[in-house]
């Protein structure tokens, strides 16, 4: 993830849907938000439903990305920076917990073809834009 190169790409991506789980399990958006582009309509979305759980006092458990084998799909924008990265995850089983504990809502099991468009910013990765198509539906 610390190369500007394809496999940086695939693994920039992967880490920020493994924050993506974590900001909603844990209502922390500062490691999301880093990684966030300014104009990332997706990445602010997600912050604002994080915001809007916390302050009902809910959160998610579990739902991570386990990631399909050879699914990977990357483009260089020539000349630029930009990196399209586009790669098949099946959700592993979340819940939606109120602050009791108890199970508002469970889901797990849907497959979802997940695309981005990152930077490569001198030495990290910014998500410019990107998201999530349930492909069992």
């Amino acid at each position: 993830m610390k190369e500007g190169d394809k496999d940086g790409a695939i693994a920039a991506a992967k880490y920020f849907m493994e924050l993506y789980a974590f900001a909603y399990e844990t209502w922390n958006l500062e490691p999301w938000e880093a990684m966030s582009g300014e104009g990332c309509e997706f990445c602010a979305g997600v912050s604002r439903n994080v915001r809007e759980l916390e302050s009902r006092g809910e959160y998610w458990l579990g739902g991570a990305p386990r990631w399909d084998d050879g699914t990977d799909y990357y483009m260089k924008r020539g000349g630029s920076q930009v990196h399209d990265v586009s790669m098949r995850a099946t959700q592993e089983r979340g819940q939606r917990l109120d602050k009791a504990g108890t199970e508002l809502e469970s889901t797990g099991g849907d497959e979802y073809l997940l695309k981005f468009s990152l930077l490569w910013d001198v030495d990290k990765w910014i998500v410019l834009g990107g998201g999530l198509e349930n492909q069992s539906k």
